[in-house]
């Protein structure tokens, strides 16, 4: 699936993206420990304590029910933050290196810039203000909303897809002809 030609200016935006939510993901984690039993492979990696980056809370925040209190946004931060850590790599995978068109290959990756462009969004305005109008959104939040209602759109349709591979054990990633 063609996800359009970006010119130079834009890659290296979406490169930057990634690159900075990867290095601010990475950063939650280093204030984590491990928590666990005697045994080997028994235990868990959670936070100190709450989080307290505003950006970080944004981020895991928006991946739980609005619900969700400061100690549920602690408990699911590391998964969290791998899981952003994961999607911003596979998104800087599928960036060509110069003007170029992008093409996803499949769910995994469509899923990926969905999960980036989001965790993007929200650290960027951890305290939604550009949604308020009380800030006003710059050339990358432009860029990055932009391109989101055509990813979620094929998403969504893909989505009985998965479904039905899950149901019927078929492969893990449906492949976008």
């Amino acid at each position: 699936m063609v996800v359009g030609v970006f010119t130079q200016e834009e890659i290296t935006t979406l490169r930057f993206c990634a690159d900075a939510v990867v290095r601010l993901a990475e950063f939650g984690l280093r204030g984590c420990v491990w928590v666990g039993g005697g045994a080997l492979g028994i235990g868990r990696l959670v936070p100190r304590g709450p989080l307290t980056d505003q950006r970080l809370v944004a981020i895991v925040s928006d991946h739980l029910p609005v619900t969700a209190a400061d100690w549920e946004i602690a408990w699911h931060a590391v998964e969290c933050l791998n899981d952003t850590v994961r999607a911003a790599r596979r998104v800087a995978v599928t960036l060509p290196m110069a003007d170029a068109v992008v093409v996803l290959r499949g769910a995994s990756d469509i899923d990926a810039w969905c999960r980036l462009i989001g965790d993007v969004l929200v650290s960027h305005d951890p305290h939604r203000l550009m949604i308020d109008g009380e800030k006003k959104a710059t050339r990358t939040v432009i860029l990055l909303r932009s391109l989101l209602p055509e990813l979620l759109f094929l998403s969504w349709c893909l989505r009985d897809e998965r479904e039905l591979v899950g149901v019927t054990g078929g492969a893990s990633d449906q492949t976008l002809s």
